[in-house]
């Protein structure tokens, strides 16, 4: 028996799959474009992520050669500077105490003479001589603390604040501090009827001190802890 085709429910089936059978392809590939760009969009964000986070990772890596790098410099800096400190305090004081002494030799001679005589005296020389260095290097000390300064605001603006962190940055003001009293008048003072020579050497050995068992320890803690915090980072990274 022969099919009608020309039936209308026939008719209708066939209307029916030709509008929806085109748009299946059309709708699939719309959904595709979709989920593509937004991965496309996840990808570029991690990748930008990735970027900055290796950028901060080598601002921090510069911050922390920065600090290893000014260490020795500040080391010597201060002992020069305390060393030429106590010098011209110990040739100032030689000097004067031995100023009734020279201008009893030249009492025959005019005031000014005499003083010139005396300016030629060694000691007095060899203390405006090392008050000169003694100027020269806290200039240079002023410029290296400034620059520890801003290593310093570096390190708390791109490392985690953390109390370890704080303690050693707090650690490393008290041995800074520590410094100024070692240059200060009190510390220079020289008690009268002491030894020069002893007291010259005493106060030396109380600088060395001060460096290797104060400051040293200190910016070395903390130049060791930064250390850490970049290869913990660097091993995470990889």
């Amino acid at each position: 028996m022969d099919v009608n085709v020309t039936h209308p429910i026939a008719a209708n089936v066939a209307l029916v799959q030709y509008w929806w059978v085109p748009w299946i392809p059309a709708f699939i590939g719309v959904i595709g474009a979709i989920f593509g760009a937004f991965a496309a969009g996840i990808a570029t964000y991690y990748i930008e992520k990735l970027k900055i986070k290796n950028v901060e990772f080598e601002k921090r890596k510069q911050i922390y050669s920065r600090l290893n790098g000014i260490i020795a410099l500040i080391n010597q800096i201060m002992y020069l500077h305390g060393e030429s400190t106590i010098d011209s305090t110990y040739f100032y004081t030689f000097y004067e105490s031995k100023i009734p002494i020279y201008a009893q030799q030249y009492e025959n001679n005019k005031f000014a003479e005499i003083e010139r005589l005396l300016k030629e005296i060694p000691d007095r020389q060899q203390g405006d001589e090392e008050k000169e260095k003694s100027e020269k290097y806290a200039l240079k000390a002023g410029q290296i603390y400034r620059q520890l300064g801003e290593i310093i605001g570096l390190i708390l603006v791109s490392f985690d604040n953390t109390v370890k962190l704080d303690d050693l940055i707090n650690e490393l003001h008290t041995a800074l501090r520590k410094y100024h009293k070692l240059s200060s008048e009190d510390f220079l003072k020289v008690t009268e009827g002491v030894q020069l020579d002893q007291w010259r050497g005493n106060k030396k050995t109380d600088l060395r001190d001060y460096l290797e068992k104060e400051f040293n320890p200190a910016v070395g803690n903390l130049e060791a802890y930064l250390k850490g915090e970049i290869l913990k980072e660097d091993d995470n990274s990889n």
